[in-house]
């Protein structure tokens, strides 16, 4: 069972997702903010465990220029369906969510998705994903290193990995490897893109 701050914002994806890319600030959402001054007195586990996700989303924002947060934000709700797709597809899995730190990665996804280096399908397919996949097998397929293929096999269910059959013959038995799959290749780029984006706004903000 939904808790209340789950169901407000699941039930308001793409109100909530407009106030995130105009100002990013979790409180100044009208639609969570007394919700957010209730979590002092509340109880429920799973409030306070889908506020830290949605506090790790937004957290991705803070330091991006006005002007690119506005870009993003008429790329994003431009089109109201379109709008309502993808406000109701963040919120969705933030709250299937098992790890907070997969939070951060949907929000580098929509802003890689913001600026072209990815597509409306991918940004979908690799948010679902970062979803399915053991958050340390994403953080090996991340790291300068090629995973070992023990991680490519646990990152095959979420397609971002591949099996690869080399064929037998001539009493050669077949033997089957693991690789990075092009949606693999594609999540690294979009997420070191915009890695290396944030990295400029930090140094940019600094006095």
């Amino acid at each position: 069972m939904k808790s209340s701050l789950e169901t407000i914002v699941t039930n308001n994806g793409e109100l909530v997702l407009d106030a995130i890319l105009t100002n990013g600030i979790l409180k100044d959402i009208p639609v969570l903010s007394n919700l957010v001054g209730l979590l002092n007195f509340t109880n429920s586990v799973r409030d306070r465990i889908f506020y830290a996700k949605v506090k790790s989303f937004i957290n991705e924002f803070e330091e991006m220029p006005p002007e690119d947060r506005e870009n993003l934000k008429r790329k994003v709700l431009l089109d109201g369906s379109e709008g309502r797709r993808i406000g109701e597809m963040v919120v969705l899995v933030l709250e299937q969510s098992n790890h907070l730190d997969k939070s951060a990665l949907i929000a580098k996804l929509l802003i890689a998705f913001g600026e072209k280096s990815i597509d409306d399908e991918s940004l979908h397919r690799l948010s679902q994903a970062v979803n399915v996949a053991f958050f340390d097998d994403i953080t090996d397929l991340l790291g300068p290193s090629i995973p070992d293929e023990r991680c490519l096999k646990f990152l095959i269910a979420s397609g971002l990995a591949e099996r690869v059959d080399s064929p037998s013959g001539y009493g050669v038995s077949g033997r089957t490897t693991y690789r990075v799959s092009q949606l693999g290749s594609e999540f690294k780029n979009a997420i070191q893109k915009v890695s290396d984006m944030k990295a400029s706004w930090h140094r940019m903000g600094k006095p």
